[in-house]
């Protein structure tokens, strides 16, 4: 659903804080996300419920997600061919590549 639970600022810093009633994720880009969004200097926490206590942080850097991307766009790049017809009457022939 991708919604920030609580965002903070505190002078000139950012604190998000993502509150879970669950499991708390190990191997997300969650919290890289969310201050890929904000601010990359934002401090991001996952706050447990049931223990009423912040989480040591064991969710992805937001360095991870950038490589994560990275390759994502290259493959991307690599898989994704199609042979340009430049067919004059085609809707679509503003995005083809020249």
């Amino acid at each position: 659903k991708g919604m920030v639970d609580r965002i903070d600022k505190l002078e000139d810093k950012h604190f998000i804080i993502d509150y879970k009633s669950g499991k708390v994720p190990e191997k997300s880009f969650q919290l890289a996300f969310y201050k890929a969004l904000c601010d990359e200097n934002a401090e991001a926490k996952f706050y447990d419920l049931n223990q009423m206590q912040f989480v040591e942080e064991k969710a992805k850097s937001l360095d991870e997600l950038k490589e994560c991307l990275k390759d994502l766009l290259e493959q991307r790049e690599e898989e994704i061919e199609f042979e340009n017809d430049k067919d004059e009457y085609c809707p679509y022939k503003i995005i083809y590549k020249k």
